[in-house]
Parts: C-alpha cells; structure tokens; sequence
C-alpha cells in the first residue's frame, strides 16, 4: 500500500470504464527539461533516486526516491528542480465519470448454508480515487510494475493489451483505500455482522439501538463516518447481495426472494434492486441463471 502525501486535486478513475496507454518511458535528468505545459492525458511520475521538484497548477510539489505524482489532464505543469533524477513516466487516458448506477459494497457473503459454496463477492464500486501526491518508497510492488513496463517490447495487440493492464494494475496499486478496506471499530464490525447474519428480519436503526444497548445517534455516526454509508442502506445492500444470490441459484419466484431477503413489498424491493444493481430483478435472473 502507498501513503497519501496530500490530496491536491485528486481524481477519481472508474475502472469498468477504459484505462488506456498512450506513452511510457524511463528518463533520467539532471536540470528542468522544459518550461511547462499542458496535456490533454494524465500522467504519472515516479522517482525511481534522486530529486524531483515539480510545480502543478501553481503549487509546488518536492519529490524523492518512491513519490510518485499525478498530472490531470489539461492542467498546467512545469519541472522546477532535478537533482541526479531518474524517474519513470506514463501518459494514460481514463474514464473519470462516476458509475451510472451505485454499486454494491464489495464485501464476502455465504451463499449457501449446505455448504455447497463459502463465498461469493457482490459488486465493488468501480470509482477509485488518486491523490496528486503519493509515497510508494515502501511498496516494491508499485515499482516491479515500472520495472515490467520498461521492460516491454511491443510487437502486437497481445503486448498493447498487457501494457494496459499493467497500467490498470498501477492504477488500482496507488488508489485510495476503500472505506471497507479501512480499518473498522470492533462495535462496527459487530454491527455489521449481525445485519449479516440477520438482514431478512426486520431490522431498523431503533432495533440495532436496543439491541446494541446504544444511542441510534451513535450507530448513524459510526457508518457515516467509517463505511460512508447509512445503516439502512448497508442492510439494503446485504439483502440485495442475498437476492442476487438466490436469482442465480434458486427457482424461487421474485416474490418469495423479495419477502426471504427481508422486503416486505414487492415493488420496493425491485426499486431497491434495480437502483443498486442497475438492471431489474428478472433482467439479472435472466443474465446469470446458473443450470
């Protein structure tokens, strides 16, 4: 894992979207190379020794052996200091538009109590957020992939795709951490747990409140703050995970899955579904039914 230096102008890649290429290289420079400019892709730069001082959008950023920086698109940026630096560098292009519809939460759920599957992950938000300013120097991983694609030689689409996904590989190596890959209070995690196991009952903030024998205020504070969410939409997006388990599974009708997932109207839980999902109940049946 990387560690954020500054959040600057970050930006957010979604990754069901295309992450593309266009140049790469290994450079090695001992005085600024050019008195600024502007691309029309992003770039990143990583210092594999030496100094790096580099201006982007007006503020200036130092670099040393491990920070790697990113440059949005059509922002203005100009090297202002290089001392004996090396440095590695990529131009890609990226779909920076939020997902159409909001995922599910990326997170390990039994699919079967008979023990005929253990896990399955649900959806995973495709947004990844790149902070302008980040320190690698502990990562070897981050730097094995600039090793890898200094090391291509590119003679065919087979090489062209494997340069892209290494560049998708880097991409999702120097993000930010998701909120549920973060670290989570103990009672969090309880709380979580329980919707888990319990998502088909019904379930509110007023009963996690006495059950938990905690204040409602506390419990909206604790998901808000450390999973970004609501618990009504965590427990939304369990039985949804549960649903989606059962339409590919099952041959229950989609009423008898919206009333053993927790819903108590047909028509909420087919909004509810389709909001999260992007398709509706019947669509998705029809798209991952497994014989």
């Amino acid at each position: 894992m990387c560690g954020k230096i500054t959040r600057g102008d970050d930006m957010t890649i979604n990754t069901d979207g295309r992450i593309k290429a266009l140049s790469y290289g290994r450079v090695t420079q001992k005085a600024p190379w050019h008195s600024g400019r502007k691309l029309d892709a992003n770039l990143l730069v990583y210092v594999n020794s030496g100094r790096l001082k580099m201006e982007v959008d007006g503020t200036a950023y130092r670099l040393i052996k491990g920070d790697l920086l990113l440059i949005p698109e059509n922002v203005f940026y100009r090297p202002l200091e290089a001392h004996d630096l090396e440095y590695f560098f990529i131009h890609f292009s990226a779909d920076v538009l939020p997902a159409e519809t909001e995922a599910l939460n990326l997170r390990s759920h039994p699919l079967l109590h008979d023990g005929d599957y253990g896990f399955s992950f649900y959806g995973g938000n495709p947004n990844l957020t790149l902070n302008t300013l980040t320190s690698c120097a502990k990562n070897e991983s981050v730097r094995d992939i600039f090793l890898k694609l200094s090391s291509l030689n590119i003679k065919g689409n087979r090489d062209r795709q494997m340069l892209d996904a290494l560049v998708r590989e880097l991409v999702i190596s120097v993000s930010d951490e998701s909120p549920l890959g973060s670290s989570l209070s103990r009672l969090t995690v309880k709380i979580m747990d329980y919707i888990d196991e319990k998502y088909f009952e019904d379930i509110s903030l007023s009963s996690l409140s006495e059950g938990f024998k905690i204040s409602k205020s506390y419990i909206a504070r604790l998901f808000k703050v450390e999973l970004h969410t609501s618990s009504s939409d965590y427990l939304n997006r369990v039985r949804i995970a549960n649903a989606c388990r059962l339409l590919s599974f099952s041959d229950m009708s989609i009423g008898e899955i919206s009333e053993a997932v927790g819903f108590r109207e047909q028509y909420y839980f087919a909004r509810i579904f389709k909001k999260l999902s992007g398709v509706s109940p019947s669509e998705y049946r029809k798209r991952n039914l497994l014989p």
